[in-house]
């Protein structure tokens, strides 16, 4: 999501989701935040450190 101008819901229909209430909450078990909160500390650059896949491993 940090990689791409698409919107959040863009994004939840390209995954597979269909409820934006579902895929929030499955973000934030996830991630530990909202895909909007998740986007705005990406933008400036506080993201947490993962094991998931990094920039180039996602077509998002």
């Amino acid at each position: 999501m940090q990689e791409t101008g698409r919107r959040i819901t863009e994004i939840f229909h390209y995954v597979g989701f269909k409820d934006m209430s579902h895929f929030g909450r499955v973000f934030r078990r996830l991630e530990g935040q909202l895909p909007s909160e998740y986007r705005r500390n990406a933008a400036g650059g506080a993201l947490r450190s993962s094991s998931r896949p990094g920039p180039g491993d996602s077509p998002l």
